[in-house]
């Protein structure tokens, strides 16, 4: 065994190679970390902001494992890592003695804010296409530290809301963006204890889960410039890892305090039985492609934990849009990215993970594609994580997997998106494919034992808000300084008759009013659609409350933009209103299934009349009947009918037999566009339906 004595109080011993990053003992730390370098030093400091490490410690190596345990040292210190080896990028090593590299185990990382990350080759001439060939003399500048953290934290007692996936209303938040605002219902604006304070808001609403844009520490700097402020541009969205296993420090509210506000965030979410989803990233990381820093997984082994072109290993596979793609199908990068799942299982008792890009998880490393490839079978299957949620984004660039995972997987269900949307805005040809959207697109989802959850959503972080799905035709991306480039382009948006902000619009206030009114009537029909839709629907914070980016579609780089308007609640006090009410009648009468060995209510399709429905080209408008529950044990509930009029013109609609009750009518003002159960109205035998409207009736 290799002891040596350094700092007087500190000893240096072999160590051991598992578990991989810093892990606190009670004489000790334990460090282990993975790379295909000659050699491995461990850099401890004495403050964050140091530049130098007060020492250098060599670490034991055991296949391609480096180790070491440091007697005497304690959770708090700072430390780094340094990989020495070849500089070799046409063979694939990037190895660079200069670089002070993050553990990619790390629990917490402190110092990124206005961290502008060094790269490890020559950028002498930074127009050179070829220098990232060449090593670079690395700038020495204060480097984020990661810190030996101590997992201890009093749960007290906290329980899981374990809410059956079917009966799950997702709610896709931003962190810093649900009190980033000064009107936010916080002083603690921005951060994991910001939201606590808005848990009130989310109670109200009635959603289940939470599903948080990534939080894991994020790099913040771009290249990009606002050309009409000429501000620089940060990421404000998080889809930019430095290290996959640690809160971002810049949600907390005191630096190195992440852990534990986090912790206290879950906990508090939990007591008001709501659910927390991690949406993370193990696609890509912050390093980007060539000529992109040197951070982490680059310096430490490039060629395993990246995707190369074959016959150029100098250059990466960008599967992402980001750059670089993670050979997630090496045993060593799959082993590296259950460890991190399970961290957030067991250490943060989170409810499961939304997986951006999670088509790149069916890359194998030999470029072939499988939606049951070894990682997504390992996480599926791991006894930690099987019994979690586990949500997919089905699709990259040029890999598309949608509906091809297999259980437990649920999809992000973009076809879902794409019919709504066609629908409501008046498109020809899209009632077959709304029919079998509403039913829980079973030709991809299953029917049956092996049936799967949608995730249906009309809206999500990338793309329009729901307000500027109904005010804009076209993108307004100019401030993210990419000439408007960035952003879909094909968004089945419609402006409702006035493109953007109707307060200044050359119109009469009479054509102001009816563009707004029928912009609200078709926020509601598609909240309407999304809450009776078989599946697990999905909204977008502030949503609920109208929130609008300006026809801004992708703005990932905008953190004003980001940042909730609370006033907004006053302002439209109609959409909330419903929202709340819509969501609350979907949970009550089980209409997205029941229990986690689910129950459904069976469909029959209707037309203008019962049981004759037209799934012709031409046709705009559709019903159905979700009829009583018929389980043994189950409340049969009443059924549920509903009727949806994409049409300029009114229909007149036979309603199915049976006494029917009005809950819901888009078309009516509000106060009476969605009443409680028992405040409805008595409808006859027939119902005329509004053009562009949707109703939803109860058998009584």
């Amino acid at each position: 065994m290799k002891t040596e004595t350094f700092r007087g109080e500190l000893v240096a011993t072999t160590g051991s190679l598992e578990p991989l990053g810093a892990t606190v003992h009670q004489n000790g730390v334990n460090f282990a970390v993975h790379s295909g370098a000659d050699r491995v030093s461990l850099l401890i400091f004495a403050n964050a902001g140091d530049i130098e490490p007060t020492q250098v410690v060599a670490m034991n190596k055991t296949d391609r494992v480096f180790h070491v345990f440091v007697e005497g040292l304690k959770a708090s210190a700072f430390y780094l890592f340094t990989a020495y080896g070849a500089w070799d990028p046409t063979n694939g090593d990037r190895y660079n003695a200069g670089s002070q590299l993050i553990d990619p185990m790390a629990r917490m990382v402190v110092g990124t804010k206005d961290w502008l990350a060094p790269v490890a080759f020559d950028n002498s001439n930074p127009l050179d296409a070829t220098r990232h060939l060449r090593i670079g003399k690395v700038e020495k500048s204060v480097t984020p530290k990661c810190v030996v953290l101590d997992s201890d934290f009093d749960w007290q007692g906290d329980k899981a809301p374990n809410t059956p996936l079917v009966e799950t209303v997702v709610y896709e938040v931003s962190v810093a963006g649900m009190t980033g605002r000064s009107n936010s219902p916080t002083k603690l604006r921005g951060t994991f204890k910001g939201m606590v304070d808005a848990i009130p808001h989310l109670k109200r609403l009635g959603v289940t889960a939470v599903e948080l844009l990534p939080m894991m520490t994020w790099y913040r700097k771009t290249p990009f410039i606002n050309p009409v402020t000429g501000e620089l541009l940060e990421n404000a969205w998080g889809y930019n890892t430095i290290a996959f296993g640690s809160p971002d420090e810049g949600l907390a509210t005191i630096r190195g305090a992440e852990s534990v506000e986090f912790k206290e965030l879950i906990r508090a979410l939990h007591k008001a039985g709501i659910e927390v989803i991690l949406d993370i990233v193990p696609n890509h990381t912050a390093e980007s492609h060539e000529h992109g820093p040197s951070i982490s997984l680059r310096g430490l082994d490039n060629k395993t934990y990246f995707l190369l072109v074959p016959g150029q290993l100098d250059k990466y596979i960008n599967y992402s849009g980001c750059g670089n793609t993670l050979n997630c199908n090496d045993p060593v990068v799959r082993k590296f990215i259950l460890d991190i799942l399970r961290r957030w299982v067991v250490e943060y008792h989170v409810d499961g993970f939304r997986f951006d890009l999670a088509a790149i998880l069916g890359v194998n490393s030999d470029l072939t594609v499988s939606a049951e490839s070894p990682v997504l079978i390992e996480i599926g299957s791991d006894p930690v994580l099987r019994n979690i949620k586990l949500i997919a984004e089905p699709w990259s660039i040029g890999v598309y997997l949608m509906g091809q995972f297999k259980a437990p997987w649920s999809e992000w269900n973009g076809r879902y998106r794409d019919t709504v949307r066609a629908f409501v805005r008046g498109e020809a040809g899209q009632v077959a494919m709304l029919a079998t959207s509403l039913a829980g697109s079973q030709d991809w989802f299953g029917n049956g034992q092996n049936r799967r959850s949608s995730i249906n959503f009309v809206t999500a972080h990338d793309g329009f808000s729901l307000m500027d799905l109904v005010s804009y035709d076209g993108k307004h991306n100019l401030a993210n300084g990419e000439n408007g480039n960035d952003g879909e382009s094909h968004n089945r948006s419609w402006n409702c008759g006035y493109e953007g902000n109707l307060a200044d619009a050359p119109i009469s206030e009479d054509e102001k009013r009816n563009i707004d009114a029928l912009r609200r009537k078709q926020i509601k029909n598609f909240l309407t659609l999304l809450m009776v839709s078989r599946g697990v629907p999905m909204i977008v914070y502030g949503d609920e409350m109208g929130r609008t980016n300006g026809g801004n579609n992708n703005p990932w780089c905008q953190n004003e933009l980001n940042q909730l308007d609370w006033s907004l609640l006053e302002k439209n006090p109609d959409l909330f209103r419903f929202a709340c009410m819509m969501i609350d009648f979907r949970k009550r009468h089980y209409l997205g299934g029941r229990g986690h060995s689910p129950a459904f209510r069976p469909f029959t399709w209707h037309g203008v009349t019962p049981n004759q429905p037209d799934f012709s080209e031409h046709a705009r408008f559709i019903a159905v009947e979700l009829g009583q529950f018929d389980v043994e044990g189950v409340d049969k509930d009443q059924s549920v009918y509903v009727a949806t009029n994409g049409y300029w013109e009114p229909i007149t609609v036979t309603l199915p037999e049976g006494n029917w009750c009005r809950i819901v009518d888009t078309n009516l003002a509000s106060g009476e566009d969605i009443v409680e159960d028992g405040a409805v109205t008595v409808v006859a035998k027939e119902y005329v339906l509004q053009p562009r409207s949707t109703i939803v009736l109860m058998r009584k």
